[in-house]
């Protein structure tokens, strides 16, 4: 498993974590989007990190790598 697979395994992991908290459900589906964006991104998730430019994957918010950095 690469470290795209893995983080988006524990993002799904967290927005189920959530689900069962009953959370808010736009925070779910927020944590479920990055999963299914990370599930299909090409490039190495820790290379960006690195060049930190995590912020350039398309429709990750400037939040997810305020809070998930030194992947």
């Amino acid at each position: 498993m690469n470290k795209n697979q893995e983080i988006a395994e524990i993002f799904n992991r967290i927005a189920d974590a959530l689900e069962l908290r009953d959370e808010d459900v736009f925070r779910i589906n927020a944590y479920r989007k990055a999963a299914r964006i990370l599930q299909e991104f090409t490039e190495d998730i820790a290379e960006l990190d690195r060049k930190n430019e995590l912020e350039s994957i398309p429709g990750i918010g400037r939040g997810w790598p305020k809070k998930y950095t030194n992947i």
